[in-house]
């Protein structure tokens, strides 16, 4: 039986620029792993969109139905290719529903393995109406009930899940590549001490709005595709195309910002793995999605503030900045949050999942 990672375009680009050493292996989300133990039944497939009107159509319906896309003509051209009997891996929410509604109509007959990402978002927000609300979570559980495993980044999305949908999944922790997250590899390293806070992030969750409208002595970047609004800051927006430009601007930053909408998704997490992985302290809000608040709360690198408290965010950079280093203690910390934000146990996690399917 073969294996499919089915995933947005581009993700092709990426892996041969991740097998030439330029991307991490996070954008697999573990399939790195399933690739190189099954090399002759796994590959990576990309899901194109169709934007002819009637799948708008179907994608806006969808929308204001339960807050998701809805990619059933897109993942039926893959069936089309690939056969209906098949292991599908999938972190999109939108192809994992279309598989799964294709799977009741008998029309895929194969196994799917999806990593969930915000499918309670538009609830906990309230963004569906009352009336479509109860319907659409009972039709969103009977989808998901065709998945075999279906896995969540999170504790909060663990439970989100099971409040809003009634649907059991597992917590996997996530983690980032750390042969490629590291000080060591940045090549291009200034000979002119750089002083900025930095935020990075581009997802629907983040709260540029509060982050804006602190006050900060240091100079502050925003590495994002956001449109940021207008606070009168003096802050520098940055678009960057490649990662090892990213690793570069995360060495050269003195401190990591990250504010959070009030989600069950782990908003933030990647940025603040591979922030912690370059040895650099975080600040970000205390969320809902938090993927291990206990782990969080308790090292010294990370200072977790409430929700829309622009006084706590200004009140933390200030802590930061007056904090005392310690060498041995923060090396120490280092030992035991690399342990903690590496990529290997999901990957071993994810694999496992595959091999109880074929």
């Amino acid at each position: 039986m073969k294996i499919l990672y089915l995933t947005r375009s581009g993700r092709l680009k990426l892996y041969k620029k991740y097998l030439l050493g330029e991307e991490p292996a996070d954008f697999l989300y573990g399939f790195r792993k399933v690739l190189e133990v099954y090399p002759e039944i796994a590959k990576i497939v990309e899901v194109h969109s169709d934007n002819r009107f009637q799948n708008r159509l179907i994608n806006r319906m969808t929308q204001v139905w339960c807050g998701q896309n809805f990619h059933l003509s897109a993942v039926n051209k893959v069936l089309e290719q690939e056969g209906s009997n098949f292991i599908a891996y999938t972190n999109i929410d939108s192809i994992a529903l279309a598989l799964c509604h294709l799977k009741r109509k008998g029309r895929f007959t194969g196994k799917i393995i999806h990593i969930s990402q915000g499918l309670t978002n538009a609830y906990e927000s309230k963004q569906i109406r009352r009336f479509y609300a109860w319907l659409s979570r009972k039709w969103l559980k009977r989808l998901l009930l065709q998945v075999d495993s279906l896995v969540v980044l999170g504790k909060g999305a663990r439970e989100a899940l099971k409040s809003y949908l009634g649907v059991d999944s597992k917590y996997v922790p996530f983690g980032v590549d750390l042969s490629f997250w590291s000080a060591q590899k940045v090549v291009h390293k200034s000979s002119i001490a750089e002083s900025y806070l930095l935020s990075v992030g581009s997802d629907m969750n983040r709260d540029y709005g509060t982050l804006l409208s602190a006050s900060f002595d240091s100079p502050l970047k925003i590495v994002t595709q956001l449109p940021l609004p207008d606070r009168g800051n003096n802050y520098e927006q940055i678009k960057v195309k490649i990662s090892g430009e990213l690793r570069s601007i995360y060495h050269h930053a003195e401190v990591v910002l990250i504010t959070l909408k009030d989600v069950s998704q782990p908003s933030g997490q990647s940025t603040a793995m591979q922030a912690l992985a370059m040895g650099k302290s975080v600040i970000m809000t205390r969320t809902k999605g938090l993927w291990d608040p206990d782990f969080l709360a308790e090292i010294d690198q990370c200072i977790l503030v409430e929700k829309n408290d622009i006084h706590a965010l200004e009140n933390a950079v200030r802590k930061w900045e007056n904090q005392s280093e310690n060498a041995v203690s923060k090396e120490e910390n280092m030992n035991e949050i690399l342990k903690n934000v590496g990529i290997e146990k999901f990957e071993d996690s994810m694999l496992s999942y595959v091999k109880a399917l074929l």
